[in-house]
């Protein structure tokens, strides 16, 4: 299984996506297929505390099914 972290914006109702990393600030797409992949949930619960703190929107965990 693998997962990824998203949330929805509230005025544009767009879904964001973190994809990368760059200096200790996450970066967001809004093109599911580049959101970076985690093997493991707990790895992305890490993450997504990290994201909640950098901005604090609803974040979520999609699981993707088996890869």
């Amino acid at each position: 299984m693998s997962y990824i972290i998203s949330y929805t914006g509230v005025k544009l109702k767009i879904k964001w996506y973190a994809c990368d990393k760059y200096m200790a600030q996450w970066r967001f797409t809004n093109e599911k297929n580049k959101a970076y992949r985690y093997k493991s949930l707990e790895k992305a619960k890490a993450v997504l505390k990290h994201c909640k703190i950098q901005r604090d929107y609803d974040w979520k965990i999609e699981e993707l099914g088996y890869d």
